[in-house]
């Protein structure tokens, strides 16, 4: 009988168990679960002033992620993620554009040197090094101006959150934008400095402005529900709001004398634009906050 008693005391404690912890995975996913923007609350809706097509250029086949500008050398730089939907050969680049943004002056191969599974996202130019820093889902790498690596930061606990945008703040301090869960601020060096909670749905690029950070978030291909946020990192909660019209596959933002650009690669995404592109914007928007 006290045998009977205590199986029966143990059933209870195992069911009692698994119900808390059911109860608490879903109180859990339930607070990790992605943010949707408030869209009824936009600040400002963005119309472009003009359109960059990459094929007028030359390039074919290019699936462009990642955007930033190279002041010392007065050179804008482009990843290309190297692959399309389903192709087993990725096949990763870096190509150099004048500040124009009419013509590519080089292309580099970048496969080899960041890794054997390449997952090219954001890219950022290191004014301090004069190097490249490329978000990579797993790490940050950081190549010279031929796509040759220099150093790496292991994301480490974050790595299944995937870094995907990256930039620089005015103190050489290196933001990561995660796709889920997380903003990372790590010093020049690669330590890390902060970790601010940030889920927004669809969070995908990130750029430094006007002591602000400007997050891309939408992934509308055929829509026009893309926008860009701009915050303070002690103020993530209280944003202003941007819609960006005809942007329909948004894969990196730089702002550069006064215009925002856009890169989208509708090529990949096949979006309502199926082309890769650049979006430019009159960014006087970005400065009246």
């Amino acid at each position: 009988m006290k045998e009977n008693r205590y199986v029966r005391q143990l059933a209870v404690a195992i069911v009692l168990f698994l119900s808390v912890f059911s109860l608490f995975i879903g109180v859990w996913s339930f607070l990790r679960r992605p943010r949707p923007l408030n869209s009824d609350s936009i600040d400002y809706e963005l119309s472009t002033v003009k359109k960059i097509y990459f094929d007028e250029m030359g390039l074919e086949n290019f699936t462009c992620t990642g955007l930033t500008y190279d002041y010392n050398e007065d050179v804008f730089w482009v990843a290309d993620y190297g692959a399309l939907p389903g192709e087993d050969i990725i096949s990763p680049r870096l190509v150099k554009f004048n500040s124009e943004l009419t013509e590519y002056l080089a292309i580099f191969d970048i496969g080899q040197s960041i890794g054997v599974s390449p997952n090219v996202q954001g890219i950022a130019y290191d004014g301090i090094n004069n190097t490249l820093r490329i978000a990579t889902g797993e790490s940050i790498v950081e190549v010279d101006k031929e796509g040759n690596l220099v150093s790496s930061i292991d994301l480490n606990e974050f790595k299944s959150n995937a870094s995907n945008g990256i930039c620089f703040d005015a103190d050489g301090n290196l933001w990561c934008l995660c796709y889920t869960d997380y903003l990372l601020k790590y010093s020049h060096d690669g330590e890390l400095l902060d970790k601010y909670l940030m889920n927004f749905e669809n969070q995908d690029h990130l750029f430094y402005y006007n002591e602000k950070l400007l997050v891309s978030i939408g992934a509308d291909y055929n829509g026009e529900n893309n926008y860009i946020i701009a915050f303070t990192s002690d103020e993530i909660e209280d944003y202003f709001l941007y819609r960006i019209y005809d942007s329909y596959a948004v894969e990196g933002i730089c702002i550069k004398d006064s215009l925002l650009y856009v890169v989208n690669d509708g090529y990949f995404h096949d979006a309502k634009i199926k082309r890769s592109y650049i979006s430019v914007y009159d960014a006087k928007a970005f400065s009246d906050f």
